[in-house]
């Protein structure tokens, strides 16, 4: 779980949201019939066109990823070792930042 307060491009207003974050495995054959491109809400309205990417965990902790669990996800011992209990630390305007 993330809990994030900080202010993000956009004309979504900075409420309190709370990230609940699911590890699942997608095969290769349902990736083949996933989506490959999403929009994404620009600060004035706009949208641009955004590409999915697919990477292997053990190298997610150099990705922005938002909420920031690169680095917890990296850590496993494989993809699907056990993860019994976590939480991220806060996530606040003073120690993230958009890009």
């Amino acid at each position: 779980m993330a809990d994030a307060r900080i202010t993000r491009p956009g004309p979504t207003p900075p409420p309190r949201k709370f990230h609940l974050i699911y590890r699942l495995h997608v095969t290769p054959e349902v990736r083949a019939r996933l989506a490959t491109q999403e929009f994404d809400e620009l600060p004035d309205g706009r949208h641009e066109l955004g590409t999915v990417e697919w990477h292997d965990y053990r190298t997610v902790d150099a990705l922005p990823l938002f909420p920031p669990i690169g680095r917890q996800i990296a850590q496993l011992d494989t993809p699907t070792a056990p993860v019994h209990r976590f939480e991220l630390e806060p996530i606040t305007d003073e120690n993230y930042t958009w890009i």
